[in-house]
């Protein structure tokens, strides 16, 4: 499976739009990648991108960003209407789900079915081990612990 390619830069899934999900998702097509967003509630889903956008203003009125940064930022982001489609293409997933070990468990064994050999995937969870929520996997290995610290387009 390829992946698609925005200025050069992989694609990366990120499952879970809320809290943390948006603004890693941010935080990746700030760089150019692009981003394919999933979150199962359909609100969240579709308020991200004004999240993001509101997350830029105080970037903006530092100077940090330009206007052209902040649109190309959200010209990168697709939002995805069901978990297969999050992943196919990306290089990288990142699961940022509430903190439940079963969901976590569930959720990697079924974006497991959908990415391709190369795919790594990535958890964003502050307390449950990695080797626990890995455990269902056919490819363990390919599951790591990426913990972003709140708020993620801040903290680095």
């Amino acid at each position: 499976m390829g992946s698609a390619k925005v200025s050069g830069h992989p694609e990366v899934g990120i499952v879970g739009a809320g809290l943390m999900g948006h603004a890693i998702g941010q935080l990746f097509t700030l760089r150019g990648f692009s981003v394919s967003l999933f979150d199962a509630n359909r609100q969240v889903l579709e308020e991200a991108p004004a999240r993001i956008r509101s997350n830029f203003r105080a970037f903006l009125d530092m100077g940090l960003v330009t206007v052209d940064d902040v649109e190309g930022s959200l010209s990168r982001i697709r939002l995805c209407r069901d978990l297969e489609e999050t992943a196919p293409n990306a290089v990288l997933v990142i699961e940022a789900v509430n903190e439940n070990l079963a969901l976590k468990q569930r959720l990697f064994a079924e974006l497991e079915r959908y990415v391709g050999p190369d795919t790594v995937l990535s958890s964003n969870t502050s307390a449950i081990s990695i080797t626990l929520i890995a455990e269902p996997l056919e490819r363990k290995e390919r599951l790591v612990g990426t913990h972003f610290w709140n708020p993620p387009h801040i903290v680095p």
